[in-house]
Protein backbone atom coordinates (compact mmCIF):
# COMPACT_ATOMS: atom_id res chain seq x y z
CA UNK A 1 0.00 0.00 0.00
CA UNK A 2 2.83 2.07 0.61
CA UNK A 3 3.75 2.08 -3.27
CA UNK A 4 0.09 3.25 -4.15
CA UNK A 5 0.23 6.25 -1.45
CA UNK A 6 3.51 7.44 -2.40
CA UNK A 7 2.39 7.39 -6.44
CA UNK A 8 -1.01 9.32 -5.55
CA UNK A 9 0.79 11.75 -2.97
CA UNK A 10 3.61 12.51 -6.27
CA UNK A 11 1.51 12.52 -8.79
CA UNK A 12 -0.76 15.24 -6.38
CA UNK A 13 2.27 17.41 -5.87
CA UNK A 14 3.25 17.03 -9.57
CA UNK A 15 0.04 19.12 -10.44
CA UNK A 16 0.18 21.47 -7.50
CA UNK A 17 -3.02 20.03 -5.67
CA UNK A 18 -3.08 20.38 -2.00
CA UNK A 19 -4.95 16.99 -0.14
CA UNK A 20 -7.75 19.73 1.18
CA UNK A 21 -8.35 20.18 -2.84
CA UNK A 22 -8.48 16.86 -3.57
CA UNK A 23 -10.46 16.08 -1.24
CA UNK A 24 -12.95 18.94 -2.61
CA UNK A 25 -12.76 17.11 -5.82
CA UNK A 26 -13.36 13.48 -4.88
CA UNK A 27 -15.45 13.46 -1.82
CA UNK A 28 -13.13 11.51 -0.14
CA UNK A 29 -11.87 13.21 3.49
CA UNK A 30 -8.73 15.27 3.51
CA UNK A 31 -7.46 12.86 6.78
CA UNK A 32 -8.00 9.75 4.79
CA UNK A 33 -6.19 10.81 1.84
CA UNK A 34 -3.05 12.05 4.29
CA UNK A 35 -3.68 8.45 5.92
CA UNK A 36 -3.30 6.86 2.09
CA UNK A 37 -0.55 8.54 0.73
CA UNK A 38 1.38 7.98 4.15
CA UNK A 39 0.90 4.46 4.16
CA UNK A 40 -1.50 4.30 7.49
CA UNK A 41 -5.22 4.10 5.18
CA UNK A 42 -6.81 1.45 3.30
CA UNK A 43 -7.40 2.37 -0.23
CA UNK A 44 -9.88 0.22 -2.03
CA UNK A 45 -9.92 0.27 -5.97
CA UNK A 46 -12.90 2.27 -5.55
CA UNK A 47 -11.08 4.78 -3.58
CA UNK A 48 -7.81 4.53 -6.01
CA UNK A 49 -10.23 5.46 -8.91
CA UNK A 50 -11.28 8.71 -7.02
CA UNK A 51 -7.90 9.59 -6.61
CA UNK A 52 -7.12 8.98 -10.10
CA UNK A 53 -10.29 10.97 -11.81
CA UNK A 54 -9.23 14.40 -9.39
CA UNK A 55 -5.85 14.06 -10.20
CA UNK A 56 -6.92 13.43 -13.83
CA UNK A 57 -4.55 10.52 -14.31
CA UNK A 58 -4.93 6.88 -15.50
CA UNK A 59 -4.76 3.98 -12.84
CA UNK A 60 -2.27 0.89 -14.41
CA UNK A 61 -2.26 -2.57 -12.14
CA UNK A 62 1.41 -4.30 -12.14
CA UNK A 63 0.40 -8.26 -10.60
CA UNK A 64 4.04 -8.86 -9.89
CA UNK A 65 5.16 -12.95 -9.50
Amino acid sequence: MIQVGGALARARKERGITQYELAQRTGIQQAAISRIENGRGNATLDVIESFAQGLNVQVCIDVAR
